[in-house]
């Protein structure tokens, strides 16, 4: 290509990406004066993979990053700080170290700890309670089993009315408070022993209690 004229850069710009040779020399006004520049020099500025030295991009406010494969990126500014709060709901790993701050668990108010390998503080331990029984009418096993752990036993009508106690378990206690006018007839369950023998009732005078503990599956003991 021969000496050429331009009236603008882009003009040449769209020169040079096409066939020129780089010793081909255009010209480009400036004010007024035409100006020879080299097709070489023009060609730096329509590289494909150009470098940005002046101006320097700096830090751009907004952009599309997520065809971006770097993993070292680092943020100055603006800086995240601390997050505040963090939605986890949608997470499906499994975290190993986790320590909370804010907010503390506080007090668990339900939960599973079977699993659990500590010693829990317990203080005054709630039993199951059960007031206001009237004992069966007549000494007869398995009338009316009691259920819980306190049994109050508020009517005995009758010398020899009976309750039944549950089914021996090793761990398991009951205690049974005999309120009552007259001594009731406290009754194993079927082939269980509470102190008089198998199927045998034992007689728990009036305003008298006791409580048996279950060292196995039959047998019951009277702690009290």
């Amino acid at each position: 290509m021969a000496d050429s004229k331009l009236a603008d850069l882009n003009g040449g710009v769209a020169q040079v990406s096409g066939t020129t040779a780089d010793a081909d020399i255009m010209y480009i006004e400036d004010g007024g004066v035409a100006k020879k520049v080299a097709a070489s020099t023009l060609k730096t500025y329509v590289s494909a993979s150009p470098t940005l030295v002046t101006p320097d991009l700096g830090v751009p406010s907004a952009g599309d990053i997520s065809a971006c494969t770097s993993t070292n990126m680092a943020l100055v500014t603006p800086d995240l700080g601390v997050p505040t709060a963090i939605d986890i709901t949608a997470a499906t790993g499994t975290v190993t170290s986790l320590t909370l701050v804010t907010p503390a668990l506080g007090v668990v108010a339900s939960g599973d700890i079977s699993a659990c390998t500590g010693n829990p503080l317990l203080t005054l331990a709630r039993r199951s309670v059960e007031a206001g029984i009237t004992a069966d009418v007549g000494s007869v096993q398995g009338g009316s089993p009691i259920t819980k752990d306190v049994n109050q036993i508020s009517v005995c009508a009758n010398a020899g009315d009976s309750i039944t106690l549950p089914t021996a378990a090793a761990g398991l206690m009951v205690t049974i408070i005999n309120n009552g006018a007259q001594a009731c007839d406290v009754f194993p369950a079927a082939s269980d022993d509470c102190g008089g023998g198998a199927n045998t009732a034992v007689s728990l005078a009036a305003a008298a209690n006791i409580t048996y503990q279950a060292f196995d599956a039959t047998t019951w003991f009277a702690m009290s």
